[in-house]
């Protein structure tokens, strides 16, 4: 009996539980529970705001009857068909209104009726542009509807028409896509008594009772006339005028041929 229990002795001395060296090792969990409080501050935008350009000028040619405009993004200029008048200065445009002064106008003998209705004046213009068309509205009272207008082609047919006493006018009038555009006149020699010394063929009628201009000029005396042509040809016109001012009327007979352009 005590060999039985000294045998169950050392077998359970012998006896040991097994560990394994390696093992599934439990993971940490790392996450941060959102607790819903706080606010969340964005990075600081360090980037410098940048304004847009100023808005600047149409750039480009266009021209009325008498002239052609040529704006640049700071200046302007002025030639008339004739070369009487040559004007550049500087502009500025801000919200759709060009500033173009003109400060020394005695240079040119026809100032255009856009630049001296100012009657010094800084000239200011409403400004636009549609297509081909260039508009300038004048910022000073005038008639209604009376504002400036260019295109970037005009064609243009010019003649010097004289009257039975001698005084001859140079008329010009212009068209575009064959619309009439506009027109203009101006002695050519010493005598005013050709309706006027100088002013605008405003209309261009064509009936039944046949071709006529009217004419109209400003000033201190203003006129208004017409031009009727009986007989036209390409080398030659004949016809009769009749006009009056704020003094006289004006009246005769006239031959026409063309002249250069």
């Amino acid at each position: 009996m005590k060999k039985l229990a000294w045998i169950l002795l050392i077998s359970s001395a012998c006896r040991s539980e097994t560990v394994p060296k390696e093992g599934p090792i439990d993971s940490i969990d790392s996450t941060t529970e959102d607790s819903g409080y706080g606010e969340v501050i964005p990075p600081e935008d360090t980037a410098e705001a940048v304004e847009p350009p100023p808005p600047s000028s149409p750039v480009g040619a266009w021209s009325d009857c008498s002239g052609t405009l040529t704006l640049m993004e700071d200046s302007f200029t002025w030639q008339d068909n004739a070369g009487l008048c040559t004007i550049s200065a500087p502009t500025t445009f801000s919200d759709g209104l060009i500033t173009m002064p003109a400060d020394d106008l005695s240079r040119c003998s026809q100032v255009p009726w856009w630049l001296s209705v100012f009657d010094g004046v800084e000239p200011e213009f409403g400004l636009a542009v549609s297509g081909t068309r260039l508009t300038l509205v004048p910022m000073t009272l005038l008639p209604a509807g009376r504002v400036a207008q260019f295109e970037e082609n005009v064609e243009a047919e010019q003649w010097v028409l004289t009257a039975e006493e001698g005084v001859s006018s140079l008329f010009r009038l212009c068209w575009v896509d064959d619309v009439f555009f506009g027109g203009g006149y101006r002695s050519t020699n010493e005598g005013c008594d050709f309706l006027s010394c100088n002013g605008q063929v405003s209309a261009y009628t064509m009936s039944d009772r046949g071709e006529s201009w009217t004419t109209m000029c400003g000033g201190s005396c203003p006129c208004a006339g017409v031009v009727s042509i009986s007989s036209r040809s390409d080398d030659a016109i004949e016809g009769s005028f009749f006009g009056t001012n704020c003094a006289r009327i004006f009246e005769g007979t006239f031959t026409g041929v063309p002249a250069s352009r």
